[in-house]
C-alpha cells in the first residue's frame, strides 16, 4: 500500500533537509527517542507534530502540520556553541524553505519560530539545544488521507 499523503510529505521534509549539502556530515534523524550520542558534536532531530488545522470545503482537505526540528550543538564554550547553533538553525531554515512545495506534495513551507536555546554544561563541552516549529500546509481528498486532492 502507498503511504498517506501527511507521511509523504513528512519524508519529503525529512529529504529537504537531510539531503542538504549545507548539512552534510551531520546526522538527521526523525523521531527520535533516545539520547543524542555524545560523542556527535552536531546532531538533528525531525519529529512529524501535530496537524491543529484542518479545513475541508469542496471534497478537499486544506491541513497545516507543525513539525518540529530539534538542533543539538556542542562545543569548547559556551559562545562557540551558541554561535555553530546559530549557524545549524540558519542552515536547517534554509534547507527546509528551499523548495515551498516539497517536490509538489505541499502548498507552502513556513518558518514558525525558534524556542529559545538552551545551555548545558556536558563533560567539559558545553551543549546547546534548540527547536525550531516549521508549518507545512498541504492537501488530501476530504474523505480519503492516501489520495491527494481532486
Amino acid at each position: 500500500m502507498a503511504d498517506s499523503i501527511r507521511e509523504q510529505v513528512l519524508a519529503a521534509f525529512y529529504t529537504a533537509i537531510n539531503g542538504d549539502a549545507a548539512l552534510s556530515g551531520i546526522d538527521v534523524e526523525r523521531n527520535r527517542g533516545m539520547p543524542v550520542p555524545a560523542g556527535k558534536t552536531q546532531f538533528v532531530v525531525i519529529y512529524d507534530g501535530g496537524e491543529p488545522q484542518a479545513i475541508a470545503s469542496s471534497g478537499i482537505s486544506t491541513i497545516t502540520m507543525t513539525p518540529t526540528v530539534e538542533m543539538y550543538q556542542r562545543g569548547a564554550s559556551r559562545s562557540a556553541a551558541s554561535t555553530a547553533l546559530n549557524n545549524l538553525a540558519a542552515d536547517v531554515i534554509k534547507a527546509a524553505l528551499a523548495d515551498y512545495t516539497l517536490g509538489g506534495l505541499s502548498i507552502d513551507v513556513r518558518y514558525g519560530g525558534m524556542a529559545d536555546p538552551l545551555p548545558s554544561a556536558e563533560d567539559n563541552l558545553y551543549l546547546m539545544t534548540a527547536e525550531i516549529i516549521f508549518q507545512i500546509d498541504y492537501q488530501t481528498d476530504d474523505i480519503d488521507p492516501y489520495a491527494s486532492a481532486p
